[in-house]
């Protein structure tokens, strides 16, 4: 039964690692596309990092735009605002707030290029770490079966 449930975790430790190694697959194109978008801009492009978001309802957002929000640090996209529908419809419709700071292109390219180096070191430690997992996994496996060849032997023995 031990070997059993080594087999069982192992299979899920595999999986667990498949899921991070594609995240870190993604996270790696991801930055390379966005550089390679960057390289088109000169070195004296305005350019924005986008630093987080939020969710609220529409007529949280339209009071917090309107008391203070610096253009210059939020971009607010309300999809919908002009809807024919009614306010009354628009009222529980939540909306995204991204924050942005402005940041040279030569910083984000630095950015970006050891983000890529790093997802790409990670997604090689995840792939050693499930190389390891399925030589693991076909040892439980070859072990299980020969305990039950053996054990089929002892049963045609008695």
């Amino acid at each position: 039964m031990a070997i059993q449930a080594k087999l069982i975790e192992t299979s899920k430790q595999i999986n667990v690692g498949n899921a991070q190694l594609q995240i870190k697959v993604q996270e790696k194109k991801r930055s390379e596309l966005t550089l390679k978008e960057l390289e088109g801009f000169g070195t004296q492009a305005n350019t924005l990092k986008a630093v987080g978001r939020m969710y609220a309802p529409q007529n949280h957002l339209m009071s917090l735009l309107r008391a203070h929000t610096p253009p210059s640090l939020s971009m607010i996209s309300f999809l919908g605002e002009d809807i024919e529908f009614g306010k009354s419809l628009m009222d529980y419709c939540c909306f995204s707030v991204c924050r942005f700071i402005a940041q040279s292109p030569s910083e984000l390219t630095a950015e970006l290029t050891a983000k890529i180096q790093s997802s790409e070191a990670e997604a090689e430690m995840l792939r050693k770490n499930l190389d390891y997992l399925d030589k693991s996994k076909k040892e439980a496996e070859n072990s299980l079966q020969e305990l039950v060849v053996k054990n089929t032997k002892d049963l045609a023995v008695s």
